[in-house]
């Protein structure tokens, strides 16, 4: 298990990994590189598994997770 990381005051790097904002619950970060991979990946899956199986709200949660993490793209503007 990761170490929670605390939000860095000195504007270090932050990894992959639980983070907490001061007093409240922790939360996941996940840096954008690493968010684009899992979301590749998370497709993937969503995709074989609607093959497989008609669409579902079982696989809804997972579709969007997958859009949120592919929000990490940086595009050109």
């Amino acid at each position: 298990m990761k170490k929670v990381q605390k939000t860095p005051l000195d504007g270090s790097r932050v990894e992959t990994g639980p983070m907490q904002f001061g007093g409240d619950w922790p939360g996941l970060f996940i840096r954008g590189d690493e968010a684009l991979g899992y979301a590749s990946a998370l497709r993937r899956g969503v995709e074989r598994l609607t093959e497989v199986d008609s669409p579902s709200v079982d696989l809804a949660r997972p579709a969007d997770l997958v859009e949120l993490l592919g929000s990490c793209r940086v595009t050109q503007s």
